[in-house]
């Protein structure tokens, strides 16, 4: 008779919770997941990002090029299926005018897209705790010879190009490099 009055007792609770609104977190029927339209838009205005990712801004960064393009790195996270994040991302990016140019698959995943005169790469990877990390890096295309690459003795080194004259040579122009002769060494 005691258990019978527990069991009585348990099932009047469950029954007083349904009424309540509580859901059954079994319930097959019930879909926690957002559409994959569901999208946000933030410092890159044709960038999409799921609803179900925040941004990390401690780990993003945005400069603003001359011509007043904004590049740089957005970081977001959330506790999403790395999967379903990296396909709903070919769709998001493909309807916002971004062609798919590349692509890896694997415990890190990482894709190349192009529109206009600039590239975004999306990289994704997770963390111990199970959270998913996008990092989108947008980056303008560079004129034909804008930078010369040459690896001499004292490592990698880049030289502009020279232009002749006066023009150019404030920062920030030209890609961020100066156009006077010379070269700049990277840190490695």
């Amino acid at each position: 008779m005691k258990k019978f009055g527990c069991l009585l007792a348990l099932m009047l609770l469950l029954q007083g919770c349904a009424d309540m609104g509580i859901s059954n977190p079994f319930d097959k029927q019930q879909s926690t997941t957002t559409s994959i339209n569901d999208v946000y838009f933030d410092e890159f205005q044709d960038v999409p990002i799921p609803v179900d990712m925040s941004v990390v801004s401690d780990q993003s960064t945005i400069s603003v090029t001359p011509d007043g393009t904004k590049v740089g790195l957005v970081t977001v996270k959330g506790r999403v299926d790395k999967l379903s994040l990296t396909t709903a991302t070919i769709h998001s990016m493909g309807k916002h005018g971004w062609s798919l140019r590349g692509m890896v698959r694997g415990p890190r995943a990482m894709q190349l897209y192009e529109k206009d005169s600039r590239y975004a790469v999306c990289y994704f990877y997770e963390d111990v705790l199970s959270q998913v990390f996008m990092e989108i890096w947008v980056v303008s295309t560079l004129d034909e010879g804008a930078v010369n690459i040459s690896n001499m003795s004292s490592g990698l080194v880049m030289t502009p190009p020279s232009t002749g004259g006066s023009a150019g040579t404030e920062p920030g122009l030209n890609g961020g490099f100066e156009s006077s002769p010379g070269s700049v060494p990277l840190q490695q």
